[in-house]
């Protein structure tokens, strides 16, 4: 294993460059090398998983909203196994109902955190809570 050349701590690129000895890597840019502990990746993402999946949970209750509302519309309740259809429509409609009210709860949770779940705002929150290591492009100066 070579040397490099500069003083300093590149831990990304000796580490490329020994993966894959036969390609040529190229950086245009230096980008930071993040440091961070298990413990901290998971208590990240204990504190997120919430907000991650509001989104899927909030279709899945549009889902099941929309399939109450058109058995609601389309259905003609009759007695069944001595159930009173008036009472299996009435347990439709409070079911219609609260699905709404937890739609709408979860949407304007949706919309107060949506900012949170892009890939940027998630990789910038988590590196706060690491190490930073600047990392200089190396430029390879015999061409190969």
């Amino acid at each position: 294993m070579a040397k490099p050349e500069k003083p300093g701590i590149d831990i990304g690129m000796e580490y490329l460059k020994n993966l894959y000895t036969n390609t040529n890597i190229e950086t245009k840019e230096a980008q930071p090398i993040y440091i961070l502990y298990r413990d901290t990746i998971r208590t990240f993402l204990h504190e997120t998983i919430q907000t991650l999946g509001l989104q899927g949970r909030l279709l899945g209750l549009i889902g099941i909203e929309i399939t109450i509302v058109a058995s609601l519309v389309t259905a003609t309740f009759t007695d069944w196994h001595n159930i009173k259809g008036s009472l299996i429509q009435g347990t439709f409609i409070a079911f219609a109902i609260i699905f709404g009210v937890w739609i709408i709860k979860d949407f304007i949770l949706w919309l107060m955190t949506w900012k949170k779940c892009n890939v940027d705002s998630l990789v910038d929150e988590l590196a706060v809570r690491g190490s930073v290591i600047k990392a200089s492009p190396e430029k390879d100066e015999s061409g190969s």
